[in-house]
């Protein structure tokens, strides 16, 4: 569930809006969730989720016995840095509404 923040607006009108924290959080963890939480860029935000379940499963699936030389740091730091970035999007979408 993700929690709401109550803000009054300029006019006096309030309105309610899904916390940029914890989108960005659950964009980081599942990319492509914090889009479909949003329902902003839900087409992508689904197949970006898909596609990351995918290449889990498919991963692990079968490399079970990771070796860590430096081809797999560098893929795990270019993956790290992506979640990030995906994590900041959906922080800084968030805050638009």
């Amino acid at each position: 569930m993700v929690s709401r923040v109550h803000v009054v607006r300029h006019n006096g009108a309030s309105a309610s809006m899904k916390s940029p924290v914890l989108v960005a959080i659950a964009n980081f963890l599942l990319p492509g969730l914090g889009y479909l939480i949003l329902r902003k860029r839900a087409t992508f935000g689904a197949i970006l989720f898909v596609g990351t379940l995918l290449g889990v499963i498919y991963s692990f699936g079968f490399s079970p016995d990771l070796v860590w030389d430096n081809g797999t740091w560098l893929g795990f730091v270019g993956g790290l840095m992506t979640l990030i970035a995906f994590g900041y999007d959906a922080y800084q979408l968030a805050n638009e509404q």
